[in-house]
């Protein structure tokens, strides 16, 4: 699913989950995609680069820009915002 043609930004989140996704970006990356690995030290994407909060506030700083985001580039591109078009909700990894 994820080609060249593909940027997939990804949160790093707290300790707990940061491991996990820093091998996410990996396995896209491996497999040909983009990864941005975005957290409060990021130096890959400035744009995108977290401000330090409260880590009850971490969500509200990580989802409401990237869905305004998509609500935007979905309106320029012509598309639906929130439609599956490459996929379906369920997917499997082999």
């Amino acid at each position: 699913m994820a080609g060249s043609d593909v940027l997939v930004l990804i949160f790093e989140g707290d300790e707990k989950l940061g491991p996990l996704h820093r091998r996410l970006a990996e396995d896209i990356t491996r497999g040909g995609g983009k990864a941005a690995l975005l957290s409060e030290q990021n130096s890959q994407l400035a744009a995108f680069r977290l401000p330090v909060v409260a880590e009850s506030m971490r969500p509200l700083v990580e989802i409401l820009p990237i869905q305004m985001l998509s609500l935007a580039l979905a309106a320029r591109g012509g598309f639906e915002a929130g439609r599956f078009q490459r996929a379906s909700k369920i997917t499997n990894i082999a």
